[in-house]
């Protein structure tokens, strides 16, 4: 094998572990967590190996670089420091920072694909939405058959799914928009286009139910300029029916098997709508309702909560300011609120510095690939809202695909 092939054999293994690592927390395979960070730490080393081990930055942007180099410096001794107050023993705040630090390792390794491997970076994005166009199939299926290795038949009540879902969801938001992004005939790629589709729905997650109405809404009305091929808005709007006529069907033969799952799945899926209807009532005309507020309680309250006990543990200014350590983190589940928590309001700057720096280094590489990379960045902040991105791989390596698609690309695609 020469070296470029086994440079891109590892590129893909680490992306397939990505795509069905939501499945392996219900399977038998999840004690083997740790293979993915060995593969990743392969990779590393042999990027490193690459460049002759020396650490190039291929962002020359300091303010991409620079909440890496906080998180390795001060992120490290703040978490080594205070391991005294982690709250659940099963959890590792080591293990929760070297995630972090894992995150944007990925963006960086990524970067490197064409130069190792002499293949286009569209063909490692054609391989990440094959795999999930895959996933998906697989996901529907075990819903219906109880494989072997998976250890729990059907584990989420109203969700069509055997993995993440809010983690699975998301990613495939990113293999949904960079298949938009990178084909040259959207009509040829219909099918794919509609299994990612389905796959997000079926999810059900609100999240996921908030980030695909946003994502075809700014398709449909700016689909034209942003990808630049004739009729995307008329294509994006007659597959979107072509979608709920799949849903139907769908739906229909899960209500022929098996009604009580899919009234469970209608009650989930109405219900996380009426919750993005009822916020953006209340954020944007101030409008309450009795059932909105009915769906605010719950999981809701209970990570409000988790965010103010963490609070309360702080002693002093300095403390708001740095953070300590990723031990107190561990009680939230938003992505702005474990950086606060973990890293301080600094690290908090940081990464809204490494936010703005990518966006500033895709201009660069001319106005479509800036609003291509504004899209990316929007599915990752609404992400954030309800995850700690920089804990989960999935959307770790996808992320990284899709960012590092933008900031390698050049101006001739705005031709």
């Amino acid at each position: 094998m020469r070296k470029t092939e086994l440079f891109d054999f590892l590129f893909k293994t680490v992306i397939l572990l990505a795509v069905y690592d939501g499945i392996r927390h219900n399977s038998i395979f999840y004690s083997f967590s740790f293979v993915k960070e060995v593969v990743t730490l392969i990779l590393f080393l042999a990027v490193l190996n690459y460049n002759d081990f020396k650490i190039v930055n291929p962002f020359k942007n300091f303010a991409v670089t620079s909440f890496t180099f906080y998180i390795l410096t001060v992120g490290t001794f703040l978490t080594i420091g205070y391991l005294n107050l982690v709250p659940n023993p099963k959890l590792s705040p080591i293990g929760m920072h070297v995630k972090t630090i894992e995150f944007f390792v990925i963006a960086y390794l990524f970067n490197f694909y064409e130069q190792m491997t002499n293949k286009t970076y569209e063909s490692l994005i054609s391989f990440f939405v094959n795999v999930y166009v895959v996933y998906i199939l697989f996901n529907i299926a075990s819903y219906f058959i109880h494989f072997p290795f998976i250890t729990e038949f059907r584990p989420y009540n109203g969700r069509i799914s055997s993995g993440y879902p809010t983690s699975d969801s998301q990613s495939m938001l990113f293999a949904f928009i960079l298949l938009v992004f990178t084909v040259n005939s959207l009509k040829r790629y219909k099918i794919k286009f509609l299994i990612l589709s389905l796959g997000i729905v079926i999810q059900a997650t609100t999240t996921g139910v908030a980030t695909y109405v946003f994502l075809t809404s700014i398709l449909i009305v700016f689909g034209n300029y942003l990808v630049g091929k004739t009729g995307t808005r008329k294509n994006i709007i007659s597959w979107l029916y072509i979608l709920a006529t799949v849903t139907f069907i769908l739906l229909f033969l899960i209500a022929y098997i098996d009604k009580q799952t899919l009234d469970a799945f209608y009650v989930m899926i109405t219900s996380k709508s009426e919750f993005i209807i009822y916020y953006l009532k209340l954020k944007f005309f101030g409008v309450e309702s009795e059932i909105g507020n009915q769906l605010v309680t719950g999981t809701y309250i209970v990570r409000g909560n988790a965010v103010k006990e963490a609070m309360s543990a702080y002693n002093s200014f300095f403390e708001l300011l740095t953070g300590k350590g990723v031990a107190l983190a561990i009680l939230v589940e938003n992505q702005f609120s474990f950086i606060i928590r973990a890293y301080g309001y600094l690290g908090l700057c940081f990464y809204i510095l490494f936010i703005i720096g990518i966006l500033v280094k895709s201009r660069k590489n001319g106005t479509k690939l800036f609003w291509h990379m504004s899209i990316i960045v929007s599915i990752l902040l609404l992400t954030n809202v309800s995850q700690i991105t920089t804990y989960l791989y999935q959307i770790a390596v996808s992320f990284a695909l899709a960012m590092n698609y933008c900031l390698s690309r050049t101006k001739t695609i705005e031709n």
